[in-house]
């Protein structure tokens, strides 16, 4: 292994994304780690994978293979302690010390997100997060429009928590009885999974599905 490699292995993703928001392009980024710019991006691409992968190790180990997932059950199997409580406008929850909060003002659907997302977020080790919104715009983007950290951290917790509520495996095999997916279609979806209409077609969009 040649020893530029050796390094960006021990390199955290955050400090590359860090780096990316401070302007540098990937070409400077690869020459302060003495790899190549292509190493950077796969480095990238494979932390992206990632909170898919735990997701589904999440499903694989509690047996789910049907829709709607019980994130709560979930949730409270894995340890968690989940909590409503009021919170401003536009916050869904946030996670503290095992204990999940989320707003008791908000529909059953954003509640599940909202569990799920913070799952997602400390399955992933983010230590940065509390009481911090729910960034749903920020759920599918290219890693040039990350702006800082924080919207990588919200970007990565989200696929988990899509992929926990919305398994690929099972959306799949629910939209092949579909000649054509409209909006009602989606709905009727989301319906099915107990999430948004949002949540269905972010999750379609990223797999090539347009709506």
């Amino acid at each position: 292994m040649a020893k530029g490699e050796f390094k960006l292995k021990d390199v955290e993703v955050l400090d590359i994304i860090s780096l990316r928001c401070k302007g540098r392009t990937f070409a400077e980024i690869a020459e302060v780690y003495s790899v190549s710019p292509s190493s950077i991006l796969k480095k990238i691409n494979r932390e992206k994978v990632r909170p898919i992968i735990l997701a589904r190790d999440l499903l694989k180990r509690y047996r789910v293979i049907e829709a709607p997932v019980n994130v709560l059950d979930i949730a409270r199997s894995e340890g968690y302690c989940l909590e409503g409580i009021n919170l401003p406008k536009g916050i869904t929850g946030y996670f503290e010390s095992k204990t999940i909060r989320f707003n008791t003002d908000i529909s059953e659907s954003e509640k599940r997100y909202a569990i799920a997302k913070q799952m997602g977020h400390d399955a992933l080790k983010h230590m940065l997060y509390e009481k911090k919104k729910i960034i749903t715009k920020n759920t599918i983007c290219k890693i040039e429009e990350i702006s800082d950290v924080e919207s990588w951290q919200e970007m990565v917790a989200n696929k988990f928590a899509m992929e926990l509520l919305v398994p690929e495996k099972q959306l799949m095999k629910t939209i092949k009885k579909y000649d054509y997916l409209s909006f009602e279609e989606v709905y009727e979806i989301a319906r099915k999974f107990k999430v948004s209409d949002v949540i269905i077609s972010f999750k379609l969009s990223s797999l090539g599905y347009e709506i």
